[in-house]
């Protein structure tokens, strides 16, 4: 079975996130200390970024880790802190996502150690791939869904973390090299360079994000996609991502301005896909208002199906969902369960009710493992002692929308003979 990032590409235009780094600025914090660090000082101020996003519609939200190496980390005395920036920094998303009850993606962000590599630095490649290996290790530990290495303008710092990121687990791979304003990296490879290095890596997606603005991303990205069209038979054909900054940054006072609009980034989506990406967002300066904009062209290119074809999947096909008729059963009646008990090996999971109103995720959820050939799910009953959605209503939408056998867990240490009767 594909991984559910992958199966989102092979049908359409899947819609990432935009800046963290923006948004935390904007709420008054400073760029010159350690945005990731807030994910333990300030907790709450990184959540309320990544609900905004979630509520803009992405598909794909990136944990505030983007600097959470320790090369990076070290400048601000937080070398000691580094599992506990990146642990935090994954939770919290979930967390979130938990909440919203929705079905989106959690990334692992993974950027550059800031430092220069030998020959032309100190930093072996040894080290580098040692450091990124250590903090990979802390995202996945925090159970993150794909991994994406970000905003590489060395080639070989890329491969640093690629091969860390494959040493340490079969998480999907996003590799996003940032171009200078002449179309090149900062040292000087061409974009078809990059993507048929990057293609030989075996990732599943590779890229362009930060940068420059959209405009010129996009011949980035062309250049990408005929370098991967022109591929041997046979070959990785990885996806294309394209996550570009909001223009230029200007100095206004005291603040840092970008200048794209929500509704330019709108009409990018469009640009975007017919140059071939299938991943697509943004970087630097876009909020959760040009997500929310851009959310609502994806969702029409992805209906019309007006998407160019993926490197790997062709034939995509938008169908209509089915009315599943309701399932009404006897008090009496045997269940499917109950009839195969003794008979054969049964497989149940757990599936915990959502923490807020929304079903959505763990409907999609137990899609997933009805496909995957479960006999039952089991629907715990507000495990940890937290407050969730009733596992009997939940069980009842999973039966009835999904079509698969439920069993509750029904606990009674809190409920009266009154509770229990109503």
């Amino acid at each position: 079975m594909a991984h559910p990032f992958i199966d989102r590409l092979e049908r359409g235009i899947v819609l990432g996130d935009g800046a963290m780094g923006t948004m935390l600025y904007e709420a008054g914090r400073s760029l010159d200390e350690s945005l990731d660090a807030l994910n333990v000082s300030h907790p709450e101020l990184v959540a309320s970024v990544y609900r905004a996003y979630i509520n803009s519609g992405a598909d794909v939200i990136e944990a505030n880790t983007f600097g959470g190496n320790r090369y990076r980390l070290e400048p601000h005395g937080l070398t000691e802190k580094l599992r506990d920036v990146n642990k935090r920094g994954v939770r919290l998303a979930r967390e979130e996502r938990e909440i919203s009850g929705t079905s989106v993606l959690v990334a692992g962000s993974i950027g550059p150690t800031g430092r220069t590599l030998a020959p032309f630095g100190t930093l072996t490649q040894e080290a580098t791939t040692e450091a990124f290996r250590e903090q990979i290790e802390f995202l996945l530990e925090a159970g993150v869904d794909l991994l994406i290495i970000e905003t590489m303008g060395n080639q070989d710092e890329m491969d640093c973390a690629i091969a860390a990121a494959q040493a340490s687990s079969d998480l999907p791979i996003v590799a996003m090299m940032t171009f200078a304003e002449d179309g090149r990296t900062l040292a000087g490879l061409r974009p078809e360079d990059v993507a048929r290095h990057l293609a030989s890596r075996n990732v599943d997606v590779i890229g362009a994000n930060c940068s420059v603005g959209p405009q010129r991303l996009l011949g980035v990205i062309a250049k990408m996609k005929a370098t991967i069209d022109g591929l041997p038979q046979g070959a990785n054909k990885p996806f294309l991502s394209c996550m570009p900054n909001a223009g230029w940054p200007t100095i206004v006072g005291s603040r840092v301005i970008y200048r794209s609009s929500p509704e330019y980034f709108a009409e990018f989506v469009r640009s975007a896909a017919e140059a071939g990406a299938r991943f697509i967002g943004g970087c630097c300066g876009t909020t959760p208002e040009h997500i929310r904009h851009m959310r609502a062209v994806v969702d029409e290119i992805n209906a019309s199906q007006v998407v160019g074809s993926p490197p790997a999947a062709a034939n995509i096909r938008v169908t209509e969902p089915r009315e599943r008729p309701l399932i009404v059963m006897d008090a009496e009646e045997t269940t499917g369960i109950a009839k195969s008990l003794g008979k054969k090996f049964l497989k149940c999971v757990e599936v915990d009710p959502p923490k807020g109103l929304n079903p959505q995720k763990a409907l999609d959820g137990a899609r997933l493992l009805k496909a995957a050939g479960v006999d039952a799910i089991n629907v715990a009953d507000s495990p940890m002692a937290r407050v969730r959605m009733s596992a009997m209503t939940l069980c009842y939408l999973i039966q009835h929308e999904v079509g698969v056998e439920t069993i509750i867990h029904f606990t009674t240490r809190d409920r009266s003979l009154m509770g229990l009767q109503s």
